[in-house]
């Protein structure tokens, strides 16, 4: 319990090691797969689906084909929304692309 510390096997670095080089490599091929070059911004918006129902949230990303949003609670957005930011006059129509939590990933249709 108390005392030296064991020495960790030499497979069980080279499958740590391993793990995190092939994640550094993910992350770095999902961010070439981008197709524009992403501003982080901080402005309100509203997303309107087709029925007429309207969710505030925040962009905290916006690049020309997309943007990420962020709400206050977990909501589930239909597949196609309406975009408004006043301050970026921005009002465009979207296709839902991702959802994990609050966040949520819009393509520009």
């Amino acid at each position: 319990m108390f005392g030296r510390r064991k020495k960790v096997p030499d497979r069980l670095q080279q499958v740590v090691r391993a793990t995190h080089e092939r994640t550094l490599k993910e992350q770095q091929r999902i961010q070439n797969r981008r197709r524009a070059k992403r501003d982080t911004t901080y402005a309100q918006c509203s997303l309107t689906s087709d029925h007429g129902y309207t969710i505030s949230g925040i962009i905290i990303d916006l690049s020309d084909t997309g943007a990420r949003v962020r709400f206050r609670h977990h909501y589930r957005l239909n597949r196609f929304v309406t975009v408004k930011a006043g301050r970026l006059r921005l009002k465009r129509r979207a296709e839902v692309v991702w959802q994990f939590g609050s966040d949520a990933g819009l393509k520009f249709v």
